[in-house]
């Protein structure tokens, strides 16, 4: 499998950065680890204040559609949906990402893990916990996997 394109992701990431901690998560933290899996957005998670987040993607030029951050599986602080004109990808950026189980909220915190690409990656174990989380099944398997592999 072919990773996407990144356009505008780094940069966004670096900018983020310079507010906070930054990871890249989800599907792309798979694809990044070598598990073979497709990549349809991006994650990053942040602990950056939500105005900062505005701020950065504001000073890229970026379209950007933000979401509120409570569902009824998530209680994330905020939800940004950019779109990157060059790919035409999405990139979701999370502040404070979490997700409720057992009617409360439980924080995935941003442990940046190590590089790729010049990114951080967020921790695999905390990816896994909340692939758990989210019932998504599989992926937390392959993470799981992934970890044993390597440890």
């Amino acid at each position: 499998m072919v990773d996407p394109p990144l356009g505008v992701l780094p940069r966004l990431h670096d900018a983020l950065a310079e507010y906070g901690a930054v990871a890249l998560g989800g599907s792309g933290l798979l694809r990044a680890l070598g598990i073979d899996v497709p990549v349809n957005d991006w994650d990053l998670i942040t602990d950056a204040e939500p105005q900062r987040v505005r701020e950065v993607i504001g000073s890229l030029g970026l379209p950007v559609r933000e979401v509120a951050g409570d569902s009824a599986q998530f209680s994330t602080r905020a939800l940004f949906q950019v779109s990157d004109p060059g790919t035409g990808r999405e990139i979701d950026v999370m502040v404070d990402f979490a997700i409720i189980d057992d009617g409360r909220p439980v924080p995935i915190p941003v442990r940046p893990y190590r590089r790729w690409r010049g990114m951080w990656l967020a921790h695999p174990q905390d990816w896994a916990l909340a692939y758990r989380l989210m019932g998504r099944t599989e992926k937390a398997a392959q993470l799981r996997s992934w970890l044993a592999a390597t440890d």
